[in-house]
């Protein structure tokens, strides 16, 4: 969805984060996890956004943490 918008701090900050939330929501609809945290860093100067994913379980154990990377490639 974002493969052509510019890596600027409204991508980082809302999209991102919304876009991630709304991908993993059937974890938490099949009750694989009970609690989702989605975190995400730009970093311009490398066109890089990172998306770090938590999934935790019933008992509140972190069940997946994970760190993403996707490179912005700029269509000029």
């Amino acid at each position: 969805m974002l493969e052509r918008a510019p890596l600027t701090s409204e991508i980082v900050s809302r999209w991102a984060p919304t876009f991630a939330q709304e991908a993993l929501a059937p974890l938490l609809q099949q009750r694989a996890a009970t609690r989702l945290e989605v975190e995400t860093v730009g970093n311009e100067l490398q066109s890089r956004l990172e998306i770090t994913v938590r999934l935790y379980g019933r008992d509140g154990a972190r069940i997946f943490d994970e760190r993403f990377a996707a490179v912005w490639q700029q269509i000029g």
